[in-house]
């Protein structure tokens, strides 16, 4: 039976990656994105999909593993913007109590940047009027094999993390 687990998700890091290695020395990276959920019809529906708290914000666990995993230890920080492509994973175990624990999550195969060096360091310091471009709109662009990519999304950064002038799409 055909199956197909893709998940493409664009938000901010919610606080510093946290960087791990597995005994054999692979590394991991684990980060929470926050994503905005969009609405296009009335107040009404929105209201629908509130949290209690009012907000209207998912926080994605997600996994990055070998030279993604680098790679997000290295340049990504607490408030970046990112697309994460990905597949979810859902995981779980039995906890000390007895009960059967779950744990839902994306593990990342492509990490890209969203924004110019300058526009996420103006979002870190609190001025978004100097955020002057957008980051380029990828809807409407078919993307390449994004296995194949990986290790280029990887290696085609520049040692201060800024992209080419290349769209990266």
């Amino acid at each position: 039976m055909p199956s197909y687990n893709k998940v493409i998700l664009v938000g901010r890091l919610t606080r510093d990656p946290d960087m791990k290695y597995t005994p054999s020395g692979m590394a991991l990276a684990l980060f929470t994105l926050a994503v905005d959920r969009n609405f296009s019809s009335q107040n009404h529906s929105q209201e629908l999909e509130s949290d209690n708290a009012g907000s209207n914000t998912d926080f994605i666990r997600i996994v990055a593993f070998d030279k993604r995993a680098e790679f997000v230890g290295s340049y990504l920080k607490k408030g970046s913007l990112v697309l994460v492509e990905g597949r979810l994973q859902v995981r779980s175990w039995q906890a000390q109590d007895g009960t059967k624990r779950y744990s839902t999550e994306v593990i990342a195969e492509r990490v890209r940047f969203m924004e110019t060096k300058a526009a996420a360091e103006a979002y870190g310091r609190g001025r978004l009027e100097d955020y002057t471009s957008s980051p380029p709109d990828a809807q409407n662009e078919p993307l390449e094999n994004p296995v194949e990519e990986n290790e280029k999304d990887v290696n085609s950064k520049a040692p201060d993390g800024e992209e080419s002038d290349e769209i990266p799409f």
